[in-house]
């Protein structure tokens, strides 16, 4: 949603009405204009670097019937040191279940986590890796020493 005071382009929970949309302001909901919190920015960074300027790309997916955003997925990774530390996407399944939903993942067998790399790809993080690789990682998702 765009502000109508400072038309800086915000991510906000799906579901507003078009009332809601067409009045939105950064003030009215808590925010700062022109300032981007973590994901916010991410968001912008991450459309820009895969062009998605007609807002069509999925962002989100359902991992044990809880929804995780790309950000969250991008974040995980990284605080395990990157795509080529990642040994089991089941690692990266269970950090994001748990910081998340504080829900271990199932034990379950034959729950494929390896195509959570496919979302990996899917959402061509690596490219915004590429682009975006200094930028540092949010407190939360820092390992603990």
């Amino acid at each position: 949603v765009e502000c109508v005071e400072c038309e800086c382009w915000r991510f906000v929970p799906e579901g507003l009405e078009k009332s809601e949309v067409e009045s939105w302001t950064c003030s009215d909901h808590g925010k700062a204009c022109n300032k981007l919190d973590a994901v916010e920015q991410f968001m912008v960074d991450w459309t820009t670097v895969i062009d998605d300027t007609d807002g069509t790309h999925c962002y989100r997916f359902v991992l044990e019937g809880k929804d995780i955003s790309v950000h969250e997925l991008y974040w995980s990774v990284r605080s395990f040191g990157g795509l080529g530390k990642v040994r089991k996407w089941k690692d990266v399944a269970s950090d994001l279940l748990n910081r998340k939903y504080q829900q271990p993942i199932s034990a379950a067998p034959g729950k494929n986590y390896g195509l959570i790399r496919n979302q990996w790809e899917r959402w061509h993080l690596t490219r915004y890796h590429d682009c975006f690789a200094g930028r540092p990682l949010p407190p939360e998702y820092a390992k603990s020493s």
